[in-house]
């Protein structure tokens, strides 16, 4: 797993590094400092189709990691972190509204058999003519 950034923003990469905030290694945007990989960012790419998409599917994993975080206090010190992931949903969800999601593939699973010979598809069993 790799991660490269290059300040110029030449590359769709480059690009959605600088919009996520994530262009330091190993002090990242997720809670634990890490980074998103150059492959995570490759592949969101490929799925969403634009850099706008990417960065708004990538705020949408951000809102979900950061959820499982709770607000704390301790004596006068009072973290918020549910407020992280509600900040970054609503980021993903404004450009959503402006750049629309991914074109979804929908596939039934289902086989229609038209031999006439099997009522049955899913047992495998074939009817016998009469």
């Amino acid at each position: 797993m790799t991660f490269t950034y290059v300040e110029t923003l030449l590359t769709s990469r480059d690009y959605i590094r600088f919009k996520i905030g994530d262009t330091v290694s190993s002090s990242g945007p997720k809670p634990n400092g890490g980074n998103f990989t150059d492959e995570e960012i490759a592949g969101l790419l490929a799925i969403e189709g634009t850099k706008e998409r990417t960065v708004a599917a990538i705020f949408e994993t951000l809102s979900g990691i950061w959820a499982h975080y709770v607000d704390t206090k301790i004596g006068p010190r009072d973290e918020k972190l549910s407020q992280v992931s509600a900040r970054y949903a609503a980021w993903a969800k404004e450009l959503r509204d402006e750049f629309g999601t991914a074109a979804a593939t929908l596939s039934t699973g289902f086989v229609t058999r038209v031999d006439g010979y099997s009522q049955d598809i899913d047992s495998g069993q074939v009817d016998d003519a009469t």
